[in-house]
């Protein structure tokens, strides 16, 4: 009788997937699980085959597979946990080696019939992997069953007047205000963001994000309104992303648009929620992979072994590399520039454009250039956030010259804005569990102040209140230029819990206006 080959190799290569998976329900989507447990399968298989021409056994060539895909995968999770202890670091390179070492010479050189092994890790494999499945499904089967929220009561709201100027959302992320900068970074040139009143911006000085969360800024300054209702109808325990994320992917104030006549060009970041929408005419972007599957590639071996390769005098093509830094660089030059290549686009557009610089990883100098890691090492985190943070001010203001250097009866409505301040030190030293509710009065002082700046063609009785925070944006712009209802709301901040928490909000605004 044919023995049936041992399977627990591929069982242990689907299981970190599903584990990760798992840990972050609230922010993934079934989809992101397919080409990850692909490549995993195929990979998986393909040393599975070497092992058995090599070995000449399937027990044996199962052993030495499931080893090989062990240390793969647990070697990122395994150096979080060690990261500051003697093994941390390179050693723990050398550790692996080490174990894999030992471990296919115990398969090599022990005589014992290794099946009774291979079917107690067939069972391990399976009672893992199926404890995964069940808890994603338990998770996923009731979500994919609730009805979606109804459509922001904004949606209805129709325009009394007209207008054919193109419109620019200029979103960037973790500016903060000029002031922020200044007070907190070490930014000595206090005239750096002048040139937005020299080209006829209205500069709030006191502006402020209503959420220090880049979702719940977009999703509620892109639908003109606050989140109570849908904070009440998820439920503030809930950790579920999704919701959130539908309201930027379908916003009001991009539908309001169409209505009118725009096309929506969706300038996409390298961000899952902010790459593409699903109602933009035309979505932009570079090809990144997804926010799973580089959370998965950093819990392997692979980043590891590939930032050592130049040691040695091998150099990877940028395609390659796994840090993150590649998408962060790339996608910040795409961005920019495609926004100035829009600037002779057909009209009446709306052009949404999410950047997501200055935050980290920090890969651009202050004139542009990239900065190495050699060079990041050198730097303290508010260095190199401030010198990335003078390159995007430097970009914003020549795609701003662009875009406005044609006659004012054709110069298009351009809005800049910071969805939020930087990261506060204590938020960046565990952005996992950091509670808000427990910010210091520093820490919020830091996240909610922000660069918000109009430029409004074409009227002169628009005063903007110094204090106007972003969820009046679209109010402000459509009821100035459309003659539509939408009178501003009164200005609140609001923290939520934690990241498990993203819908349990605390009023803050008597802590930050005085």
């Amino acid at each position: 009788m044919t023995r049936r080959p041992p399977v627990h190799p591929l069982l242990f290569a689907i299981y970190p997937v599903l584990f990760l998976y798992g840990q972050n329900l609230g922010e993934v989507t079934l989809g992101d699980l397919v080409a990850p447990i692909a490549i995993v399968l195929i990979a998986s298989l393909a040393v599975y085959a070497a092992a058995r021409l090599i070995l000449r056994s399937s027990g044996r060539a199962a052993l030495a597979t499931s080893l090989l895909v062990v240390t793969f995968f647990a070697y990122g999770r395994v150096l979080d946990a060690v990261g500051g202890s003697p093994i941390g670091g390179g050693r723990l390179l050398l550790v692996a080696g080490g174990v894999v070492v030992l471990g296919m010479a115990a398969i090599l050189l022990v005589k014992r019939d290794p099946t009774r092994l291979n079917r107690g890790l067939d069972l391990v494999g399976t009672v893992l992997t199926l404890v995964a499945i069940v808890g994603i499904v338990s998770y996923e089967l009731p979500r994919a069953l609730r009805p979606p929220g109804a459509p922001p009561p904004v949606n209805n709201v129709t325009a009394t007047e007209k207008t054919t100027r193109d419109i620019y959302y200029i979103v960037v992320e973790d500016l903060g205000s000029p002031k922020t900068l200044v007070d907190h970074f070490g930014l000595t040139d206090t005239h750096a963001f002048d040139w937005l009143t020299e080209l006829g911006f209205q500069v709030p000085a006191d502006s402020a994000t209503n959420y220090g969360k880049t979702i719940h800024m977009l999703a509620s300054t892109m639908n003109m309104d606050y989140l109570e209702d849908l904070a009440e109808s998820v439920g503030p325990e809930s950790g579920d992303y999704h919701p959130l994320y539908r309201l930027v992917d379908d916003n009001a104030a991009a539908r309001f648009l169409k209505v009118q006549g725009y096309r929506y060009l969706h300038i996409g970041s390298w961000w899952d929620p902010t790459e593409k929408s699903s109602i933009a005419d035309v979505n932009y972007g570079i090809s990144a992979p997804s926010d799973f599957t580089e959370a998965l590639v950093k819990t392997t071996i692979l980043p590891e072994i590939t930032s050592r390769l130049p040691r040695i005098g091998i150099h990877l093509p940028a395609q390659v590399e796994l840090s993150g830094e590649g998408a962060q660089y790339d996608g910040a030059v795409f961005g920019f520039q495609k926004l100035e290549d829009l600037a002779t686009a057909p009209g009446p557009k709306f052009v949404f454009a999410h950047l997501l610089v200055p935050h980290d990883p920090y890969v651009f100098t202050e004139d542009g250039k990239r900065l190495t890691p050699q060079a990041r090492d050198g730097l303290t985190r508010k260095q190199a956030f401030l010198g990335q943070a003078m390159y995007v001010n430097h970009r914003l203001e020549e795609v701003a010259r662009n875009l406005l250097s044609g006659p004012e009866a054709t110069r298009p409505i351009v809005i800049i804005q910071t969805d939020e301040g930087p990261n506060p030190p204590a938020f960046d030293d565990d952005a996992e569990t950091f509670t808000w509710t427990a910010a210091s009065q520093e820490d919020l002082e830091i996240k909610y102040p922000v660069l918000n700046a109009f430029y409004l063609p074409g009227v002169t009785n628009v005063k903007i209140d110094p204090g106007i925070t972003t969820v009046n944006t679209f109010r402000l712009l459509f009821s100035t230029y459309f003659g539509a209802a939408l009178p501003l709301l009164p200005d609140r901040l609001y923290i939520y819990r934690d990241k498990a928490h993203p819908y349990a909000f605390t009023d803050i605004t008597d802590r930050l206006r005085h």
